[in-house]
């Protein structure tokens, strides 16, 4: 879809506020301006990549079959992605949104392409692809939301 214009006309000024702050790259966010106490960041320092390694192994493993619905394994994707971009984002809150959502989508490209060539058991999928990206973004969009909301500005 073409935009003609200007495309503040065509969205309410809190979308456009809302679509903005997950743009924001300013260094000068801090801990303290999250919802969440600063105790909490050397911990999710840690937690990160240790989840990313579990993320590695579970990616690479063989497949226990289906869950308990159709496409369950796309849920869990998603929210597989979702914990991780909200654990980078709460861990490093001076860093952009936008580029926490681009390191998800590499690693969980990464991840795919991974299944298709160092295992012998594993396919990759465009959907789990997508699902990992849906995931991450939605995930960034609630630590959006809740920093706006909860936030100790």
């Amino acid at each position: 879809m073409i935009f003609v214009g200007n495309i503040r006309s065509y969205f309410s000024p809190k979308v456009v506020i809302s679509c903005s702050s997950f743009l924001y790259t300013a260094k000068t966010m801090t801990v303290s301006e999250t919802f969440l106490p600063a105790s909490f960041t050397k911990p999710l320092r840690i937690f990160a990549p240790l989840y990313c390694l579990f993320i590695i192994w579970a990616s690479l493993r063989t497949s226990t079959g289906s869950g308990a619905f159709l496409n369950f394994d796309k849920v869990l994707h998603a929210g597989v992605y979702g914990l991780l971009a909200m654990t980078v984002s709460l861990a490093w809150p001076q860093l952009a949104k936008i580029k926490v959502w681009t390191a998800c989508l590499f690693f969980g490209g990464a991840m795919e392409i991974a299944q298709g060539t160092l295992s012998s058991v594993r396919t990759p999928s465009l959907g789990d692809f997508v699902a990992n990206g849906f995931g991450a973004f939605a995930a960034l969009v609630l630590v959006v939301v809740l920093n706006r909301k909860f936030g100790r500005n």
